[in-house]
Order: structure tokens, then C-alpha cells, then sequence
């Protein structure tokens, strides 16, 4: 709001709402701004309150039960910070919390995460049952490693040991060899544990690579200990890119699910967390694979009440709702797109305005994220034609089953069925212009 029109709605208050709110920004409690100025009750000072925040358009939206008193204290620290008290004005400053560029997982203790709680419970429910397994799938940058942090997290405060392990980091030359990329698992779990890798006795060549894989874990990992043991894989899908080394190493983790009932006092202490951006694309064995067992959780989009609640949390007075549904009228409820709006808007570097008319552009603040996804598209030749088909059909088109997970995958579009749509007008923009 600018000053002008921040002096035009303080002065449309009224003789009684005024010193309600001077007293209000003074730190007084409802309580004694009541018995200060001889109001009927505390009611009658919260309508009055809550009269004020009207006039300054801080309101709730349809579905929305947000207090915008701390929003009401914020504008008056920018335009009348004389009325406010200086303990009030200082505590609130320093409440600010200062958001993390977006595009990195959010950090356990951020203020701008917004929580899934039933799947965050269901995700620690199953990783605290002996011998669990829960998937989570959804396209790049929807959470994924967010959510699975804090189910490591969970797990960690329940005296459990716990390792991460990112699958895209794996050398190439390492993922393409199946023997190599199963000694670089085992080490990698093994020095995350704070344990000297235990690769002398690795004999692939007389016992083969997932023997001695499954093996060592056996004997290394679970039997010397009592404490279960979380293993948590993102992004497993790169392997997909590789059917050879998919088609041995998914059967495996399947089967080390399954041992927990041939074998429970060992595999029941080995808890899996398998990270995926898009369905299963390669031959494998339904009653091989790890992604039909355990519960599986797609991330969602977040809602228009969830986009307004983070809004608030960069302490923006988004309170009409109409720069709500603009925003997501462009990027939908993804959520690093929207928090990558807030935080450019936040900052000042842009107005909503601004930034909708240039979101396609090569200017606008998604520019990097749209010329990764574009080379993305260009290095796979074989999905480009049919994500073409995709561009010119608004209402829906089929492709073959890999071009929909892999283009699902990238979070370019979104499936119905056997229908496929581009999943926001900011991609259908830019792909327009681009790929035209």
C-alpha cells in the first residue's frame, strides 16, 4: 500500500475506532485498552480492531481464518511507525524472519515450509515399523527432499540411525556399471554411519554384485546393531536412464522388503524412503519392484489458502485474495514457482504486476528455471515431438507412456487418465515462443 493511500484509510476511521488502535499499537491488551477507554467488553474492543484491519483492506479471504493483526502493526512500522511502541516495533522487526533463496530444500526450523501433516505422519508411521517402505513421488521442485528430511528427522528423534542419499549425484561412470555403482551404495551408507567401508571381501565375480551387496549389508549394517536403520533414496528415477542397472537394483530393494518376513530379526531394522519424480517407464517385473509395496504419497500443489498462508509468511498483505488467484492463474500451486515470486516480491525487486507480464521472458525472474527445463527437453530428442503435440492440444492429448512419466517427470505436464495438458500458462508461454 502506498503512503497516499495509506493516509486516505486512516483518515476514513472513526472517532472510536482511532483510539482503539493507537492504543492497540501501543502494546496494550485487549483487556486495558477495554478498561482505558471504558468500552462494554473485550468484544467490543476486538470488533473495533477488527473494523480497522477492514478499512486498511486486511481481511480474510473465502476459507481463510488468518489474524491480520501482526499485518496491521507491519503497516504502521512502514508509514506511521511514531504511533507504534518502540518494544512492539523492535520485537516485530526482529520476528521478520529472512527467507533462503527458494530452489533449495527448506530447512527443518523455516518459517516458510508448509506443512502436509497427514502425509508427514503417514511417512513416520511407516518408517518406524519394522521393515517399512514408503514411496514418495512428484515432479522436480514439488518438495520432495523437503518432505523426506523430515521424515529422516523423525526418525533421528526416535534414536534411529538414518542416511540420505542422493542417486543424481552418482558419476556416470559409476551408475553404469552395475557391480561399481552397488560398492559405491554400500560405502556411501556405510561413511554416512560414521563406518569404514568393509569392501575386502566383495567377490562379485564368484558370489555376483547383489549378493555381495545384500550381504554386506547383512553382515555390516544391520546385524552388529540393534537401532534400525532408515535409508532414504532421492531421486531413484535417474536410474531409470539406465535400465540395466533398474532391472537388478529395484528387485533387490524389494527383496530386502520382503525378508523382513524370511528373516525379521535382520531386515526388520532396515526401514527404506524411495524418492521418485514420475512412474515407472522401464520393464520391471510388477512382483520385483519397490513401487507398489508400501504406502505410497504424491506431493500436491499447494491450495489457494496454503499459497495465501506462505504469502503472509513473507509478509505480504495479500489479503483480497486477487494477487492470490493472479499468481495462480500463471504457475498454479507449484510451490517453487510461488515461492520464487514471493521472495523477488518481497525483496522489492518487483512489483505482481511486473512480474506476470514478464514471467515468460527472457527478463522475468523464472528465466533460469525455464532455460534449464528447455535444454532438459532439448537433450532427450525423443519426448521434444510429443511435448510439441502437447503445446498445440490445450484440451489434452495421448502420447506413449514414456514421453508422459518423463515430461511428468520435469513437471511440464500433468496427467489425466491417458490425457496429457501442460500443467501452467507460464509453460505454455514460454514453450510457445521457444519451441515454435
Amino acid at each position: 500500500m502506498k503512503k497516499v493511500e495509506f493516509n486516505d484509510r486512516l483518515e476514513q476511521l472513526t472517532r472510536f475506532q482511532k483510539p482503539v488502535l493507537k492504543q492497540f499499537l501501543a502494546g496494550k491488551t485487549d483487556k486495558e485498552i477495554t478498561d482505558s477507554l471504558g468500552l462494554s467488553s473485550e468484544s467490543t474492543t476486538r470488533k473495533h480492531i477488527s473494523n480497522v484491519c477492514k478499512v486498511f483492506d486486511l481481511t480474510n479471504g473465502e476459507g481463510e481464518h488468518l489474524s491480520y493483526r501482526p499485518d496491521l502493526i507491519d503497516l504502521f512500522i512502514e508509514h506511521h511507525p511514531d504511533w507504534v511502541a518502540p518494544q512492539l516495533r523492535d520485537r516485530y522487526i526482529l520476528q521478520k524472519p529472512e527467507p533462503d533463496f527458494p530452489g533449495r530444500p527448506v530447512a527443518l526450523d523455516s518459517n516458510f515450509y508448509i506443512a502436509h501433516p497427514s502425509i508427514e505422519e503417514d511417512c513416520a508411521k511407516e518408517v518406524l515399523k519394522p521393515g517399512g517402505l514408503v514411496r514418495l513421488k512428484g515432479a522436480k521442485k514439488m518438495g520432495k527432499t523437503s518432505l523426506l528430511n523430515r521424515t529422516l528427522a523423525k526418525a533421528e528423534q526416535e534414536g534411529y540411525r538414518t542416511v540420505y542419499l542422493n542417486l543424481r549425484q552418482v558419476d556416470t561412470s559409476i551408475v553404469k556399471d552395475l557391480d561399481r555403482f552397488l560398492q559405491w551404495f554400500c560405502a556411501s551408507v556405510s561413511k554416512k554411519l560414521g563406518l569404514k567401508p568393509q569392501l575386502d571381501e566383495w567377490d562379485s565375480d564368484l558370489f555376483g554384485s547383489l549378493t555381495c551387496c545384500t550381504d554386506y549389508f547383512q553382515m555390516y549394517l544391520l546385524e552388529p546393531m540393534d537401532t534400525p536403520l532408515v535409508v532414504g533414496m532421492d531421486e531413484v528415477d535417474r536410474l531409470f536412464e539406465y535400465p540395466a542397472i533398474a532391472e537388478s537394483f529395484f528387485p533387490m530393494l524389494r527383496g530386502w522388503y520382503e525378508a523382513r518376513n524370511n528373516d525379521p530379526a535382520t531386515w526388520s531394522k532396515l526401514r527404506q524412503v524411495v524418492v521418485y519424480a514420475t512412474d515407472v517407464y522401464i520393464n520391471l517385473n510388477s512382483n520385483q519392484s519397490p513401487f507398489n509395496v508400501g504406502p505410497g504419497k504424491i506431493l500436491p500443489k499447494l491450495t489457494r489458502e496454503e499459497v495465501a498462508q506462505l504469502a503472509q509468511c513473507y509478509g505480504l498483505r495479500w489479503s483480497s485474495g486477487r494477487e492470490v488467484d493472479s499468481l495462480m492463474a500463471l504457475v498454479g500451486g507449484h510451490p517453487y514457482l510461488i515461492q520464487l515470486a514471493l521472495y523477488h516480491i518481497q525483496k522489492g525487486e518487483i512489483s505482481l504486476e511486473q512480474l506476470l507480464a514478464s514471467a515468460s521472458t527472457l527478463t522475468g525472474i523464472y528465466r533460469n528455471h525455464l532455460e534449464h527445463l528447455r535444454e532438459n527437453l532439448e537433450s532427450q530428442p525423443s519426448i521434444v515431438a510429443a511435448f510439441k503435440k502437447v503445446i498445440t492440444s490445450p484440451e489434452g492429448v495421448e502420447l506413449l507412456q514414456e514421453a508422459s512419466y518423463k515430461l511428468q517427470g520435469l513437471g511440464l505436464v500433468e496427467l489425466n487418465n491417458n490425457q496429457v495438458k501442460l500443467s501452467s500458462k507460464l509453460y505454455q508461454h514460454y514453450f510457445q515462443e521457444s519451441l515454435g
